[in-house]
């Protein structure tokens, strides 16, 4: 399934540029810079004209100001066009230009962090921090920035690392604090609230000397620079140090020195993802003094996501001296998922606490859990995750690590919140599924048999576990052909096929039940009855006449079914299924629904289809129906025939198939679809559709017998008949050699209805 693309971020706190996923895009020129700068800067209010050439062009000639904005806006419009599409657009109100993301602009994140945050709590302001690249507009000219609004910004940054250092201090990570500061120490020497919190850090990390040295420096700053003595902030600090009533160190944990190393096994003959590793292994490189990488790896159960985060981190190991941490959080399991507390004394006890020491409140074991790893480059790895609350603590404060997440849910509030990166991860493609059971099964078992493995591969849907399955069977029975085990799935079913005695881990229902336990009872029934769905896949409108729900909920439906990779939208507004998920729902769809609310899904389904074929055919091609008698059933009408016929395009294969299920469901009325797309054939001489289409419909009518319509002495199987003789006039005698071989034309010769009525013949007769 395609997937949207990722949000693209604005960044001013440092370079300015646009980032989007791994990358970062500058814009071409300073003015492009400036202006992108000032209007992330402004906010939603945006500014007018006046407002941004004063901003961007300062005291130079106005003569030209509306034409040199106007121009300038409409070039870095097109540069965004190319760059990154409509993710980032200049929009223009009534009197204001205003600067629209879908992402994040960083400042914007900032001023939200640093606007409310717990004082007795470091993380929001480290988070907050953390968006500092350098400089803010650090390569837009001087004389093209606001400079009371940059100072202003500047003084909210050392701020927010004046309180975060307090915070730390005050959770004895003074160590931490140290290294929040020491970036801004040089640049801003006589700033003296940020010089006195340096100077507590130095004191409260047991380096007094180091923070005596720091306030003469200062003293000597103030006094070559301004003439003037320190304050009563740098004072009053150095008073506090000298007589020790700052903070004392906090005691230093005695760590043992074994290095942890918990990643599983490696999984035997990984294959594919070559592009998914690449986007791993560049993961390391978004690291930044004060933040480790995140990445979520999401997917269905059975994708292989662990498989794939612990080949890569065996690939990696030798780049994290400091070891491995890996838990297994059990957020899709049958077990009790574990809790945050849990996981945060396990990974304090691998990197060396005594148990003993570790503090039973969450926040301060994570908090210990942070100092533990600060200035340690360690790989990890949270499996199985159930939501963002779950993981959110056991993410380092600072950089050296790399975490990787793997989870059946997408976890957006990581990416929005934390800044982590987004892997979605599919099936296997043909080839790649190919190659897993050749290298599972060995070559000498499967030789001559090709075709037979290309077909259990799509049987099992690509899906990893399926296809590991699968093999271990084959490998089980050397004797076993692919052909025979097919045959076997065939006759048990493929799920019921795909099970491994004695370990539930190992089927593939078991995941899918998973997932399915988890959404919401009208997400469950949606996903029963789109097991009904005879074609490869269904709009979004078509469900709603599928479920009889209102299209709001219907969407919505589909978003929980998607995000829990229960369905895929593979295209835009296009959902389907693989068929094992196809099965999964089948075999819930007859425990829960009984046949006749199902058999009334299809027909709503069948008059939906009906209804809609209909429209785009009467406005379209303008034919004579034949009459049914059938009630028509209120559908939207088509307004313009590009619209119809685009329509008609994306459904005609769903359509018949809808058409050969005809006798399985019990529509008697299916030979009407057959009439309205009559058109639609000839005109694009569809032969060997119309020949299913009529077939299908004249079989089903045949076989139920009933009328017409009340009172109607013409059979159903005659309308049918007439359908098959004019599919054979106008398809045989017109389009093709066939003559009186075709088969729609043995069938019409067996009708016994009429013939085909004047105006029934194709599209120029109306």
């Amino acid at each position: 399934m395609g997937q949207p693309d990722p949000g693209v971020d604005v960044l001013v706190l440092g370079p300015v540029g646009l980032q989007r996923g791994g990358e970062f895009l500058s814009p071409p020129s300073g003015v492009f810079r400036a202006v992108l700068a000032a209007l992330a800067l402004a906010g939603p209010a945006g500014l007018s004209s006046s407002e941004l050439f004063t901003t961007v062009w300062g005291s130079r000639a106005a003569t030209a100001e509306r034409s040199t904005v106007t121009v300038t806006i409409h070039r870095i419009r097109q540069w965004l066009r190319d760059s990154v599409g409509d993710t980032v657009r200049l929009e223009r109100s009534s009197s204001t230009y205003v600067l629209e993301v879908t992402g994040v602009i960083d400042v914007a994140r900032f001023w939200e962090l640093t606007a409310d945050y717990p004082h007795d709590q470091a993380d929001q302001l480290l988070e907050a921090l953390g968006l500092w690249r350098g400089r803010a507009l650090a390569d837009v000219p001087p004389d093209s920035q606001d400079p009371i609004v940059v100072a202003r910004l500047v003084r909210q940054r050392l701020d927010a690392a004046n309180a975060c250092a307090q915070a730390l201090i005050r959770s004895r990570e003074a160590d931490h604090a140290v290294r929040v500061l020491d970036p801004l120490i040089d640049e801003y020497f006589l700033d003296e609230p940020l010089q006195a919190a340096w100077m507590q850090a130095l004191a409260a990390s047991g380096r007094q000397a180091d923070a005596l040295e720091a306030y003469e420096r200062v003293r000597k700053h103030l006094r070559t620079e301004l003439g003037v003595d320190p304050g009563s902030v740098l004072t009053e600090c150095l008073v506090k140090i000298l007589r020790g009533a700052v903070p004392a160190a906090a005691r230093q944990l005695r760590l043992a020195t074994a290095v942890p190393a918990q990643l599983p096994a490696d999984v035997i003959a990984f294959t594919g993802r070559a592009k998914q590793l690449k986007t791993l292994y560049a993961l390391p490189s978004q690291a930044l003094p004060t933040f480790s990488p995140v990445l979520v790896m999401s997917g269905p159960g059975g994708v292989g996501k662990t498989s794939l985060a612990v080949h890569w981190a065996y690939q990696v190991v030798k780049d994290y001296p400091d070891g491995q941490l890996f838990v297994d959080l059990r957020g899709y399991s049958r077990e009790t998922p574990v809790t945050v507390v849990e996981a945060l004394h396990r990974f304090v006890r691998a990197l060396g606490c005594p148990p003993d020491e570790i503090p039973a409140d969450r926040d301060e074991a994570s908090a210990l859990y942070r100092s533990m790893l600060a200035g340690r480059r360690i790989l990890i790895v949270l499996d199985n995750a159930q939501s963002a609350d779950q993981v959110r603590q056991l993410l380092p404060g600072a950089g050296g690590c790399t975490v990787v997440i793997t989870s059946r849910e997408r976890l957006d509030g990581l990416t929005a919140r934390d800044g982590a990166l987004r892997l979605d991860l599919e099936v296997l493609s043909p080839e790649e599924a190919h190659v897993l059971l050749e290298n599972s099964i060995g070559t000498t078992q499967i030789a001559g048999q090709h075709e037979e493995v290309q077909v259990l591969a799509r049987t099992c849907g690509y899906l990893p576990l399926a296809l590991r399955v699968a093999a271990a069977h084959l490998c089980r029975s050397p004797n076993m052909t692919v052909g025979g085990y097919l045959q076997e799935m065939a006759y048990l079913g493929p799920l019921n096929a795909l099970i491994v005695d004695g370990d539930e881990q190992a089927t593939v229902a078991t995941a899918f039940d998973l997932s399915y336990s988890r959404v919401s009872l009208e997400a469950q029934r949606c996903y029963r009855l789109l097991a009904l769905v005879p074609g490869a896949d269904i709009s979004a409108p078509a469900v709603g006449a599928l479920i009889a729900r209102p299209l709001a909920e219907v969407r919505s439906l589909l978003r929980t079914l998607t995000a829990a990779y229960l369905v895929s939208e593979h295209r835009p507004d296009r959902f389907s299924m693989h068929d094992l998920l196809t099965a999964h729902a089948r075999g819930y769809l007859n425990r829960a629904e009984i046949p006749e609310e199902q058999q009334a899904a299809v027909v709503r389904l069948f008059n939906w289809y009906l209804g809609r074929a209909g429209s785009a055919s009467d406005l379209i091609y303008a034919m004579t129906r034949l009459p049914s008698g059938v009630e028509p059933v209120e559908i939207p009408a088509f307004d313009e025939p590009e619209v119809a016929s685009s329509w008609l395009q994306k459904e005609f294969a769903n359509i018949v198939s809808l058409a050969q299920e005809a006798n399985v469901r019990d529509l008697p009325n299916s030979w009407l679809l057959a009439d309205v797309l009559r058109g639609h054939f000839v005109y694009h001489r569809l032969v060997p559709e119309w020949d299913v289409a009529v077939q299908a419909g004249f079989r089903c009518g045949r076989a139920r017998g009933r009328p017409c319509r009340p009172g109607s002495d013409v059979p159903q199987p005659g309308w049918a008949g007439a359908l098959c003789r004019t599919r054979h006039h106008w398809g045989c005698e017109r389009f093709s050699p066939c003559g009186r071989e075709c088969a729609t034309f043995r069938l019409a010769s067996r009708c016994g209805g009429r013939a085909a009525q004047p105006g029934f013949g194709g599209p120029d007769q109306r």
